[in-house]
């Protein structure tokens, strides 16, 4: 009986540490939106700005889907989450940045294999790695080839100092 009461009550905690950890993830979505279209504000109007044409790269998650809201209202974005189609139209439009988005679900060897591929066609390329955790070995390696990283939750105030 005291084992299965010890069970009842780690169960329990883990519970409320998972939905703890969602809310704290739809919070900082709902931050990093608002950041966004502060910026925006402050900047002036969409229309008197120079948009940066924009690849962002990751498979569909809760924070690419927030993030694409935001950044679409500053920038002309297109996502991919297939490596040749993201090449196919790097080489067709004039792309001057692309985003990876680093963390699960976006494959970190896809996000790699397109940075090396993009960079080969056109080294003027800038990227940005997005990533919660900026000590990983992947990100490290693609530091090296080039890649800037932003820890997440994004700040757009750092996020802008890339796009420039």
């Amino acid at each position: 009986m005291d084992f299965e009461n010890k069970r009842k009550a780690m169960l329990k905690d883990l519970s409320k540490i998972q939905r703890e950890k969602v809310i704290q993830k739809k919070i900082d979505a709902f931050k990093t939106k608002s950041m966004i279209a502060e910026s925006a504000k402050a900047e002036g109007s969409a229309q008197n700005k120079t948009k940066k044409n924009i690849i962002v790269f990751g498979n569909e998650s809760f924070f690419l889907k927030d993030f694409l809201h935001s950044i679409k209202s500053v920038h002309t974005v297109t996502h991919f989450c297939d490596v040749d189609k993201a090449c196919d139209f790097c080489v067709a439009n004039s792309i001057q940045y692309i985003i990876l988005d680093m963390d699960e679900p976006t494959d970190w060897k896809s996000s790699t294999n397109l940075l090396i591929t993009v960079k080969m066609l056109n080294s003027s390329v800038k990227f940005i790695l997005l990533t919660s955790n900026s000590e990983t070995t992947q990100i490290k390696t693609l530091e090296a080839k080039g890649g800037k990283t932003v820890t997440k939750p994004v700040s757009i105030d750092i996020l802008s100092r890339y796009l420039v």
